[in-house]
C-alpha cells in the first residue's frame, strides 16, 4: 500500500473515531436528561453539555436541594470524569 493511500486511511480512522466519541457525548446528554426526568427533578432552564467524560451544568434550577440532587446523578454516571456545576438557584 502506498504511503498517501496509508495517511489517508489513517486520517478517516481518526475523524471517524472522534466521531464516536461525539456521539457518546451526545447519549450521555441524554440519558442524564431522561435521569433528571425519571428522578422528578425540574430541570427549568438547566442544561448539560458532556464532552470527553466531563458534565458542565448550566442554566437555572428553582433551589439548591434539586441543584444537590442533579449534581449527585451526575456523579454517579458511569463516564463521567468531572463535574462543573455552574447551575445557580432561583
Amino acid at each position: 500500500m502506498n504511503k498517501t493511500i496509508r495517511n489517508t486511511l489513517l486520517v478517516v480512522s481518526m475523524v471517524l473515531a472522534g466521531s464516536g466519541v461525539a456521539m457518546a457525548d451526545q447519549a450521555q446528554n441524554e440519558m442524564l436528561m431522561k435521569s433528571f426526568q425519571a428522578a422528578g427533578l425540574d430541570t427549568g432552564s438547566m442544561e448539560v453539555n458532556v464532552e470527553d467524560g466531563v458534565a458542565t451544568l448550566s442554566g437555572n434550577v428553582e433551589d439548591g436541594a434539586i441543584r444537590e440532587q442533579i449534581v449527585q446523578i451526575v456523579q454517579k454516571t458511569d463516564g463521567i470524569t468531572d463535574v462543573r456545576d455552574l447551575i445557580t438557584t432561583e
